[in-house]
């Protein structure tokens, strides 16, 4: 009985999950790259992503107002800054590269 209601609570939890755009940035090109929090409910927590189009290039634990993205002037490199706090193990996902374009990553205060 136990072992029933752990599974049915799972499910319910991954399927009451949203994203919201927290902030965007268009490339001169016209490439959009999108801050987006996903948020699971009050046990799971929320999880930051980076898209840059459709490609996801960052995931990490984190609070998706402390992430902010823009372009540089040459359109082809991303500048993502996170959080000087956030450690190795709460990211998830970090991609150097995507969609023919370099992601740059500095800790806030860095540049």
């Amino acid at each position: 009985m136990v072992r029933v209601i752990a599974i049915c609570t799972a499910a319910i939890s991954f399927g009451c999950c949203e994203d919201y755009v927290v902030q965007s940035a268009r490339s001169v090109d016209g490439a959009v790259a999108r801050v987006v929090s996903r948020e699971c409910g009050a046990t799971v927590g929320f999880v930051t992503k980076v898209m840059l189009s459709s490609h996801e290039v960052l995931q990490m634990h984190a609070d998706a107002r402390t992430v902010s993205v823009q372009w540089e002037s040459d359109g082809k490199t991303l500048l993502v800054t996170i959080p000087d706090e956030i450690a190795r193990r709460d990211i998830f996902v970090k991609k150097s590269s995507a969609d023919g374009r370099t992601i740059r990553y500095v800790r806030d205060g860095e540049e």
